[in-house]
């Protein structure tokens, strides 16, 4: 049993879950859990990130995604929205990984989600998403 610590894979929020780490520890206080909550999903498969940029300059690609997208603003939107989606999910794992170091406890990873949450169905699938971290984990 102990303090469960949660925070958002940012960098102030990150900065503050080590404060308030270390003042639990030089207080006494027990901790049990780092909750990294929010995390976003890597948009791209390991590989195919390196592959996207690639094929970005290749002039038959461009051709199929222009034909798909409709028109070459939504396509240089779409390609701008994976951007800074692929940017946001390295800096999230980079942030974890610090945390990682500087917090040596268990932690339970929690995506972020697309809209906000709406009834107890998606409240009970958030649940159970941090119930299977934390008997994975071995602290349930």
């Amino acid at each position: 049993a102990g303090l469960v610590l949660t925070t958002l894979p940012e960098e102030l929020p990150v900065t503050e879950l080590n404060e308030l780490h270390s003042a639990a520890r030089e207080a006494g206080v027990p901790t049990a859990l780092t909750v990294l909550n929010q995390m976003p999903v890597n948009p791209f498969r390991r590989s195919s990130a390196g592959e996207f940029r690639q094929s970005r300059r290749n002039a038959a690609w461009r051709r199929r995604a222009l034909a798909a997208f409709g028109s070459e603003a939504a396509l240089e939107a779409a390609v701008a929205v994976a951007d800074v989606a692929a940017q946001r999910h390295r800096l999230a794992r980079a942030l974890e990984r610090r945390l990682r170091k500087s917090v040596p406890l268990p932690m339970a990873r929690l995506p972020a989600l697309a809209e906000c949450v709406r009834g107890r169905q998606e409240l009970d699938r958030i649940m159970d998403k941090l119930g299977s971290e934390l008997r994975r984990k071995g602290m349930l």
